[in-house]
C-alpha cells in the first residue's frame, strides 16, 4: 500500500521549489544548480545522499549510512509503490502536470 503522506510531502516540495524539479532525469548538477525527478526528490526527503558521476554530473545511485542502491528502486520502497506504480511515476510521468496527476491516481486508488 502505498504511502500517502510521503507521496503528498514530495509533490508538495516540488511544488514548491518548481527549479529543482526535471523529470527527464534521476539526479542533475546543471550549470543552473541541481535538479531531480520525482524519485530523486523522494530519496533526498527520506535522508538519502545522491551519488554523483563526476564525469557527467548526473546520477542513478543514492547512499543511506552504508545502504546504497538505483534512486527509482529506493524510491519505490520508500513510497511503498509497487511496480506498476513506480513505473508510472517514474517512467511515464513527463512533466509536473503527469506527475501531479499519477500521484492523485495512486492516492485516490489507494482510498478505495
Amino acid at each position: 500500500m502505498a504511502n500517502v503522506e510521503k507521496l503528498e510531502a514530495v509533490l508538495d516540495y516540488i511544488r514548491t521549489h518548481p527549479e529543482e524539479h526535471d523529470q527527464s532525469v534521476w539526479a542533475d548538477r546543471g550549470s543552473c544548480g541541481t535538479t531531480l525527478c520525482f524519485a530523486g526528490t523522494a530519496v533526498v526527503l527520506s535522508g538519502y545522499e545522491i551519488l554523483w558521476d563526476e564525469t557527467t554530473n548526473d546520477a542513478y545511485l543514492c547512499q543511506r549510512g552504508p545502504e546504497t542502491g538505483h534512486i527509482a528502486e529506493v524510491a519505490a520502497d520508500e513510497l511503498e509503490l509497487s511496480d506498476v506504480q513506480a513505473n508510472d511515476l517514474f517512467l511515464s510521468a513527463d512533466t509536473f502536470d503527469d506527475v501531479e496527476r499519477t500521484v492523485k491516481d495512486i492516492i485516490n486508488d489507494e482510498a478505495s
